[in-house]
């Protein structure tokens, strides 16, 4: 089972491959694809050094 983070709470996803993170606000809820916790925009990914990938693994914690 999958934790459900609620709407607009704020969370730091961190990317530890690339040492680097970002703070992020949950604006919605997905993806629903099995092993898949949470979808970045875009800004956030870029942020963390992951665009080049299509999925990465990333740490998020509630702040």
């Amino acid at each position: 089972m999958r934790p459900i983070m609620r709407l607009l709470c704020r969370m730091i996803a961190i990317a530890q491959s690339q040492n680097r993170s970002v703070i992020v606000t949950v604006n919605d809820r997905g993806p629903w694809v099995r092993g898949r916790v949470l979808d970045l925009s875009l800004a956030a990914a870029h942020s963390l050094g992951i665009t080049d990938r299509g999925v990465a693994q990333v740490r998020a914690e509630v702040l």
